[in-house]
């Protein structure tokens, strides 16, 4: 997903790009495009410049150049491999129309499955350009590779972040029009990230997401 401001009184144009996915960039897209609003600046979203989109793919160095070119501010958000997995598979389940990621991945324990859990990596991985493998398994290292000058923006700290952001290219943010409410649900209150995983499951997101926790310095953490 991207997000374009229109250059005008001499303001560098502003693009979210790319959007990876489960870090919150749906929220932050509606939040930017409001604030563009309020502060007289057109904006336009799209998903042109979205690396999981065929747009983008099919013309990866043109795209890629495009956004590199130095007429544009760039940010994307990060988010902590083990609870972004967490959203993964909410997302999955919601979106294959199975019920809730509890009653599918969680064993009686209310523990993550890790049998399961390998199925699904083994059964997606074998169509790795679908939108399923984009949303479930992809790292989020693969999504900002080749582009320069991105500012990394965190899910954890997305609100001061993302104030900071818009204060530096001198739009007034007001984080009352930023969304918090997960469109696609869960079946239960969700609980922090860590209730879910034992040993065996935080090695399995490790193994998937070893890039990410290494270059964007992540841990597992359990809830204080």
């Amino acid at each position: 997903m991207s997000i374009i401001y229109d250059a005008t009184n001499n303001r560098k144009g502003l693009i979210f790009s790319p959007k990876i996915p489960r870090t919150g960039g749906g929220a932050t897209k509606k939040l930017l495009v409001e604030t563009a609003k309020k502060n007289g600046i057109n904006a336009t979203s799209n998903r042109h410049c979205s690396r999981g989109t065929w747009e983008f793919q099919s013309n990866l160095k043109r795209n890629v150049s495009i956004l590199n070119s130095g007429n544009y501010n760039l940010f994307t958000i990060v988010r902590n491999p083990w609870d972004r997995f967490i959203s993964s598979l909410a997302y999955y389940t919601t979106s294959t129309k199975k019920g809730n990621f509890e009653k599918i991945f969680l064993k009686e324990n209310k523990k993550l499955d890790v049998d399961k859990l390998k199925s699904l990596h083994n059964d997606l991985r074998k169509k790795p350009n679908s939108h399923l493998y984009y949303h479930v398994f992809t790292s989020m290292l693969s999504q900002i590779k080749d582009i320069k000058d991105l500012k990394i923006l965190r899910y954890e700290t997305l609100q001061e972040d993302i104030s900071k952001y818009c204060h530096k290219l001198g739009l007034t943010l007001n984080l009352d029009d930023m969304e918090t409410t997960n469109r696609f649900g869960y079946g239960s209150k969700r609980l922090h990230y860590s209730n879910y995983y034992t040993t065996e499951s935080v090695d399995f997101v490790e193994f998937c997401f070893s890039q990410d926790i290494s270059f964007f310095n992540y841990q597992f953490e359990k809830q204080g």
